[in-house]
Order: C-alpha cells, then structure tokens, then sequence
C-alpha cells in the first residue's frame, strides 16, 4: 500500500493559534494590572504554563502547519503522529479502537499496544473526518496482518 498522509487542518491550527496567543497574552496583561509582576510562585505560574504550552504548541503543530508538513503518516510499517511526536509500530498493535472523550466532545484512536500499554491519538488536528482517519488506520493495521501471516488464513474452515 501506498504512504497514506494526512495534512494539518490550516482552520483548526490558526483558531488554536489565536487562543493560546490571547491566553498567555490574557495572562500576562493579569499580571501586569496586578502588581507589575511581583515574583511570587503563583504569579509566575500563572505566566509559565500558559507560556510553555503556547511554545509546545508552535514547534509542534504551527510551524509544521506553516511548512506544510503532514500531521499524521501512515505507512506499511508504522504510524507517525508529528503533533505529538508519536510512533506505532504495527507489529506492537494489539488492536485499535475510536473513542469518544468527553471532556472535550470529540473522538481519539487508542492503539492498545502488546506490552499493554496504549498509545492515543487526537485527529482533531487534522484536515480529515475522524471516520476516514480511523478507516485508513484500520485498513493499513489489516495489511499489516496479512504480511505478517496473522489474518487472512483458514482455520477449522473458519476465515480469520
């Protein structure tokens, strides 16, 4: 199967941009009404969080956006999610499931992994429906099994 790549969504990437540019803008304007940033931990946190997450942000999914990388490759082989930098290997996959999380009203893919472990994935962040995200995913993790000998066998004339 050919690389499957999908890009970021230039909509969603520029109103995340524009929120947590006006959050730590928010919180820094806070301070300097407060006191001309008296130095204490809370006033500091308030500052460096907001701050840390904005900069996380811009190296990994705004200027990536801006360089028109893809959010999200998906290969015989693997999976690489660049916004939060993961990598799922196929053969560590013991399945794969899309579920709905409702602090934030959307969906994410789980990757239950072998060793028990599991891997999420947000798609909200992507140019695709969340079907079709998971669609291909569930189509190159099948490939995936095929190569491998693990599906597509008969069994006590049963098809796995």
């Amino acid at each position: 199967m050919p690389v499957k790549k999908f890009a970021y969504s230039l909509f969603r990437v520029y109103v995340a941009f524009l929120l947590y540019f006006g959050g730590v803008s928010f919180a820094i304007i806070i301070q300097m009404v407060q006191g001309l940033f008296t130095f204490d931990l809370l006033s500091v946190s308030i500052v460096v969080v907001p701050s840390a997450f904005f900069t996380r942000f811009i190296i990994r999914v705004f200027i990536p956006t801006i360089n028109q990388k893809f959010a999200l490759t998906i290969d015989e082989e693997k999976l690489y999610y660049r916004v939060d930098n993961k990598t799922v290997y196929w053969s560590d996959v013991g399945y794969i499931v899309k579920r709905w999380a409702p602090q934030n009203k959307s969906t994410y893919i789980a990757f239950e992994l072998l060793n028990n472990k599991e891997v999420h994935i947000d798609p909200s962040f992507l140019i695709a429906d969340d079907d079709e995200v998971y669609i291909a995913i569930q189509e190159y993790f099948k490939e995936s099994l095929i190569a491998d000998g693990q599906l597509g066998y008969i069994a006590n004339n049963d098809e796995v």
